[in-house]
């Protein structure tokens, strides 16, 4: 029950933003108890009399509204469980059988709520507004006013009011923000006491409830997050008789706590298809996620990120400040979805943790560090080359990805939630990185004949930061994205992937400066049979560049030769030129030979000018 008691906590310590409106849309707001966010499409003025003014359609951009809601209002589907103010036509006019062709239960619909508005109205927790609307309402001609106001067709049976009560100090009091008659329902809600019992998050003697609410992840959520409404199933039978000795849950606790976890989800939650993570901080609530490109954080210094050094250094900068405000603070993540996908049913959470603001940066720090690479990415309608890390989206479409009309997609959103879900363990709990994702992503790099040139690239960057994680996790080795000479002379694998390198850009080069339409190269036709009988492949490929190499000048042709003889040698001094398959470090060794070769191009190009 942590998460739970955590929610709520949250919920106390941000009591001064109960109520206001935050977001682009200014559809984000920390609910009230016992409120949720519904949408209204008529508004009926009034004034303190209980008089009709007039009547309004509401625009769909104006139309979400903060209702006050019972226990059973809250989750009702089916049969009459009437709102406490604001509902469907069908409830709040008393004259609607007349001008319904579907009026069966609807009488019983309008007294039931109009008694139930009316208890409140004559309670000692009742305001001038809400005595206006029940003075209104008992007068049963909110259809007759509609129609009268041409505000009412055949396609409003099913629409949602809400009201204004105008008087001559204000013209414009809008009752579902007046923060005076949430705190009358709220008082009003907490006066009518029930059967009490022990919470199990808060360990206090208070009132519970065995009604969750819903709408956690979006409006139309039908998910919850407890249920025990099964009573002929196997919820809690079994094990106990009820469900209130499975568990007990304070009806103020789970308020607290869903509208707190609403509120973060639709403030800073990540969407990962239907499941939604959120990352906040005890105080601060906003903090550097797990999701977040530190790239985009570097605002006007992000193109100076050239070289792991300078990367690291940023690294450091943008945590502390974080540093100073997290340290001694808890941040905590929480994952929820539904076992299908859906709206319906369970909602679970698929992952929770709690960590000092200490701990979690340091924890983000390693992660920054150890999987990094050189990205080339597309930022604000540019393409730029930059030192940075891999988001877990990147990593799941790099593993996981096909390339469909030029884009990376994932077919199996299963597939990308629970890679999503695997990646943010590793960087919020500290743990390796997962072999068969590392292996999936190598196994795509392995196969550029099936991606569009941006796309492999793309996958090639992104599998190359696995592999450098990969080797710190595991065999205790850093790779740079940049050739280091004492380092390639003792690996295989990687001299082997400076080799198909050299062979992939002598084809190339000789389309060039040909003039000629870009083609397949053999290197890249070859790459996967490559990787597993690289002596042998290594040789054909050799052979059938022989008349690209004739054709090409005479010092490409001899600096490309004398560098191929320079690494056999180095593979001959480890005895390693033979057919046993690859591991995933020649990747490394065919990103850096390439970036190699086009940096010395390029410093003989600006000599030349």
């Amino acid at each position: 029950m942590s998460w739970i008691s955590n929610l709520s906590s949250t919920y106390d310590q941000c009591e001064s933003l109960i109520g206001k409106v935050s977001g682009d849309d200014n559809s984000v707001i920390l609910l009230p108890l016992f409120h949720l966010q519904l949408k209204a499409q008529i508004e009926i003025y009034i004034d303190q009399e209980g008089n009709f003014i007039r009547a309004e359609r509401i625009p769909k951009d104006d139309q979400v509204t903060v209702f006050p809601v019972t226990e059973d209002s809250a989750s009702r589907s089916s049969g009459i469980t009437p709102m406490p103010l604001f509902d469907k036509l069908c409830y709040i006019a008393g004259d609607y059988d007349q001008y319904s062709n579907d009026s069966k239960n609807k009488r019983q619909c309008f007294e039931s709520y109009i008694k139930q508005l009316g208890d409140w109205a004559n309670s000692e927790y009742s305001c001038s507004q809400i005595k206006a609307i029940y003075t209104y309402l008992k007068k049963e001609h909110v259809m007759q006013d509609l129609i009268a106001d041409d505000k009412f067709d055949k396609d409003s049976l099913d629409d949602v009011a809400r009201f204004i009560v105008e008087s001559p100090d204000s013209m414009d009091e809008k009752v579902w923000e007046d923060s005076l008659v949430h705190d009358c329902f709220i008082a009003y809600t907490l006066s009518k006491t029930s059967d009490l019992g022990i919470c199990y998050a808060t360990g206090e003697v208070t009132q519970l409830t065995t009604k969750l609410p819903a709408k956690i992840r979006n409006a139309g959520d039908k998910a919850k997050l407890i249920s025990s409404n099964d009573t002929s199933g196997y919820t809690f039978r079994g094990r106990f008789k009820n469900a209130e000795q499975a568990v007990g849950i304070g009806y103020v606790t789970s308020q607290k706590a869903h509208n707190a976890l609403r509120w973060l989800i639709s403030k800073q939650g990540y969407r990962n298809d239907t499941e939604r993570i959120v990352c906040w901080a005890s105080k601060t609530i906003k903090t550097l996620e797990p999701f977040d490109n530190p790239f985009a954080l570097f605002a006007e210094e992000k193109v100076e990120i050239d070289t792991l050094e300078k990367y690291a250094h940023q690294i450091s900068c943008l945590l502390a400040g974080y540093r100073t405000k997290l340290s001694n603070e808890k941040v905590s993540i929480i994952s929820v979805d539904t076992a299908d996908g859906s709206n319906q049913g369970r909602l679970s959470i698929t992952y929770y943790n709690e960590l000092l603001g200490k701990e979690y940066l340091d924890r983000l720090n390693k992660w920054y560090l150890e999987c990094n690479w050189r990205l080339h990415r597309k930022v604000d309608g540019e393409y730029v080359d930059y030192i940075g890390t891999p988001t877990p989206l990147d990593i799941a479409r790099a593993a996981y990805g096909v390339d469909q009309e030029g884009l990376l997609k994932i077919t199996n959103s299963k597939l990308q939630k629970k890679c999503v879900d695997r990646i943010l363990s590793c960087i919020v709990d500290n743990r390796k990185l997962p072999m068969d994702i590392l292996q999936c992503a190598v196994n795509n790099a392995s196969n550029p004949q099936k991606y569009g040139s941006y796309n492999w690239n793309f996958i090639l960057e992104t599998t190359c930061a696995l592999i450098r994680k990969h080797n710190i996790d595991y065999k205790k080795g850093e790779y740079s994205e940049m050739l280091e000479e004492d380092k390639y002379r003792k690996d295989r694998d990687y001299l082997f992937g400076m080799l198909l390198a050299i062979l992939d850009d002598i084809e190339n080069s000789y389309y060039y400066h040909a003039q000629m339409d870009f083609r397949e190269t053999n290197a890249s036709k070859l790459w996967n049979i490559y990787s597993r009988y690289p002596a042998r492949t290594f040789e054909e490929i050799r052979r059938k560049l022989q008349p690209y190499l004739a054709k090409t000048s005479k010092p490409i042709r001899e600096n490309q030769s004398k560098r191929i003889e320079h690494i056999l040698e180095c593979l001959r001094d480890i005895d390693g030129f033979n057919n046993k398959p690859l591991n995933e470090n020649y990747l490394l060794g065919y990103y850096c030979e390439r970036a190699e070769i086009r940096k010395i191009r390029s410093n003989s190009k600006k000599e030349e000018e």
